[in-house]
């Protein structure tokens, strides 16, 4: 049997004057009305998937920049170590003096290396219960523990002038 419309069949004329989806159904290459609206439904959800798809990436990325923009503002506004805190800037700045003071006396004779390293020692243990103190507190330290820190390293300050 031949297919409609080759070499004047019922009169409408020659392949080359049907549309190509009109060709393809002539020649038998599977487009039918049936599997054209399968593709086409197929094509609708592929879109709508894609949209989906596209909404849903918007959204993470939407989200992980909120999620790391905030961490980001976090970390630098509260950091455990934050020494640029009032309270902590003084406590470290006394800790800065008294090493320097050490250094001195020992650079003058005044004290001997065993008697530095052992108040160089005490100096170190105070900054570290400094730094325990304000890890606490999100990057502070209270009035209270300034208190106590200022009474050690008073002590401290003592020796080194002896």
């Amino acid at each position: 049997m031949r297919p409609l419309g080759v070499n004047g069949g019922n009169g409408f004329g020659t392949l080359q004057s049907f549309t190509s989806r009109q060709r393809n159904l002539v020649q038998g290459w599977g487009f039918n009305r049936a599997s054209t609206r399968a593709h086409a439904a197929h094509a609708r959800k592929e879109t709508a998937m894609f949209k989906g798809q596209a909404w849903r990436k918007t959204l993470v990325l939407v989200l992980a920049t909120v999620f790391l923009s905030g961490a980001a503002s976090t970390s630098f506004a509260a950091t455990k170590w934050q020494k640029n805190h009032p309270r902590r800037a003084e406590v470290n700045g006394r800790l800065a003096n008294q090493n320097r003071r050490i250094h001195q006396e020992r650079k003058e004779g005044e004290i001997s290396g065993a008697q530095a390293a052992k108040l160089h020692k005490e100096d170190h243990q105070i900054r570290q219960e400094e730094r325990a103190m304000a890890s606490q507190n999100g990057g502070h330290i209270t009035k209270l523990e300034q208190r106590t820190l200022n009474q050690q390293e008073n002590r401290v300050s003592r020796q080194i002038g002896q």
